[in-house]
């Protein structure tokens, strides 16, 4: 999710958010996730910190004529996390976040504060379906 709008007021460094994160073992009682927008494996109860793209050099988010510096993207509300969970995005992890330098308000006017680290505390919604679509 990148930010549409952005406040000119600073957030708090420092508090908690919900992120979306795809759950490749959501019918096992271990939790694998996988960020929405990359590869990456994450654990429960670890601290991450946000990194530059090596392969791009990229330090900033440039989104519809707006600069920002790139970070981790933590939605300040559980229902507003919940507006993104689908088959693929399928899993709502409450988080604690630092280093909190941008705020502002996403595609679909949810509240959006980008910050420099993030620890995974524990998985709060899964998204509901009673079957695993198959390709034909």
């Amino acid at each position: 999710m990148c930010l549409t709008r952005i406040s000119k007021r600073k957030p708090v460094s420092t508090g908690f958010g919900y992120k979306v994160y795809k759950n490749t073992n959501i019918s096992k009682k271990i939790t694998r996730l996988e960020g929405a927008y990359n590869a990456v494996k994450y654990k429960l109860g670890k601290l991450y910190k946000a990194q530059v793209l090596s392969y791009t050099k990229i330090h900033n988010m440039d989104y519809n004529g707006m600069t920002y510096k790139l970070g981790f993207h933590i939605y300040k509300s559980l229902t507003d996390a919940q507006f993104e969970l689908s088959i693929y995005h399928n899993t709502i992890v409450k988080v604690k976040y630092s280093g909190a330098h941008t705020i502002g308000k996403g595609c679909d006017d949810e509240s959006v504060v980008v910050a420099d680290k993030i620890t995974l505390i524990e998985v709060v919604d899964t998204y509901k379906y009673d079957f695993f679509p198959v390709a034909v």
